[in-house]
């Protein structure tokens, strides 16, 4: 293996992480300000809503990294490059015609929706056009004692695959972390495989895909650290946790919050309303649970947001550091111009929380909403206060 393939391979591979670092955070900020959010469902196992279109930046990403050190190699007397693609010149155009085709067809499902009759008619329209770029499955060397196959059934064959394998990254792609990661550790094995074979081209597309992976797997957890807690998706295991200080909410806003079980924690965990951000604080030192934080989107750059906290906790801080994180992650990352909260007016610490926050109280409504009932049955309404914030009022706090 030449020195020229070995700076080309790793050139691609770190360009890519490069710009998809910068590409996909812009990508995630539009799909937060036009609330294009997957929700979960059935086939999801996400805990809640989460940006679609991280995807978007992929074939742009590689396809401009690639091209651009193309051009490097050529301006540089390289022509290494040059002529291997010149000789796998058919293949390449084929695919990159299919990856095009994949891809629009996977924003506009993303944006407006694709019915899967119109999505399976692409899927099979891309299978035919490797085989017809000289991809074929004609031989399994041996795989369930089958050799060589002739066309009738390999031409077949490679097309069902194609469509089998799209269709599979597509189903695991509903459970979070799993389809990025098991895509990365196949592409690494492709990239690792084709160096081995001395197909240094391949090599290359390989790990420029799997270096776009790695910013995108990053950037679609959310994690933020700050000096003592963590704010990160849910985990399975933080059923106890939340079990502990749900199964008995201690204002009454959030008495249709309360857990009864592991099952109803589990279900809180995987499911949120619709357009609701929702994540768990968990201590830096051993990750347990200590509450959670939430953010209900209500138009293109308002939140209205809250937290539960388990009392055990209480009277250290973590509350306040859990806050200032969510509402920095908003400003920062969600395109937030307006933050705002509604605290019972009895929840002293809810209201000092918000003001230590550099919330404002913009009004009090006299009994503003009911939850509960009083012993005798009748409706509690309960007095409800207001405090918000802006992003140029906590930029100049965090300058401070």
């Amino acid at each position: 293996m030449s020195l020229i393939w070995i700076v080309n391979i790793l050139s691609v591979f770190f360009l890519c992480v490069f710009f998809a670092g910068i590409v996909i955070p812009q990508i995630l900020l539009i799909a937060f300000r036009r609330r294009l959010f997957d929700e979960p469902d059935e086939r999801k196992i996400h805990q809640c809503v989460v940006p679609r279109l991280g995807g978007m930046a992929f074939k742009p990403v590689v396809f401009f990294s690639f091209v651009l050190l193309l051009a490097v190699n050529v301006s540089t007397g390289h022509d290494e490059l040059l002529k291997e693609i010149g000789a796998e010149a058919l293949p390449l155009a084929y695919a990159f015609c299919a990856i095009i085709m994949l891809y629009l067809v996977g924003i506009a499902d993303d944006l407006i929706g694709v019915r899967y009759r119109a999505k399976f008619f692409i899927q099979i329209v891309c299978g035919i056009m490797l085989v017809a770029g000289g991809v074929e499955l004609s031989d399994l060397h041996g795989m369930l004692f089958i050799h060589s196959m002739p066309s009738w059934i390999s031409i077949p064959l490679t097309v069902f695959v194609t469509v089998f394998i799209i269709n599979a990254i597509n189903l695991i792609d509903g459970i979070d972390g799993l389809a990025s990661g098991l895509c990365s550790i196949a592409f690494l094995f492709y990239g690792m495989t084709f160096i081995w074979f001395h197909q240094y081209l391949y090599a290359m597309l390989a790990f420029a895909t799997l270096g776009v992976l790695i910013p995108f797997y990053y950037y679609k957890e959310i994690y933020i650290e700050t000096e003592r807690i963590i704010i990160r998706n849910f985990k399975q295991k933080d059923a106890e946790g939340l079990l502990e200080y749900l199964s008995h909410p201690r204002v009454n806003c959030f008495a249709g919050d309360r857990l009864c079980s592991r099952e109803a924690a589990w279900a809180y965990m995987q499911y949120s309303p619709k357009d609701m951000l929702r994540y768990a604080v968990s201590l830096k030192k051993d990750d347990f649970i200590i509450g959670d934080v939430f953010a209900l989107r209500e138009n293109e750059d308002t939140y209205n947001v809250g937290w539960h906290f388990n009392k055990r906790f209480e009277g250290k801080g973590f509350a306040c550091e859990a806050a200032a994180g969510l509402l920095d992650y908003l400003f920062r990352e969600a395109g937030a111009r307006r933050i705002y909260g509604f605290v019972e007016d009895d929840n002293i610490r809810s209201k000092r929380l918000c003001e230590r926050l550099g919330m404002r109280r913009e009004g009090c409504f006299k009994e503003f909403v009911t939850f509960v009932n009083n012993p005798d049955g009748s409706p509690k309404y309960e007095d409800t206060c207001v405090y918000a914030i802006l992003e140029k009022e906590w930029n100049t706090i965090r300058q401070w």
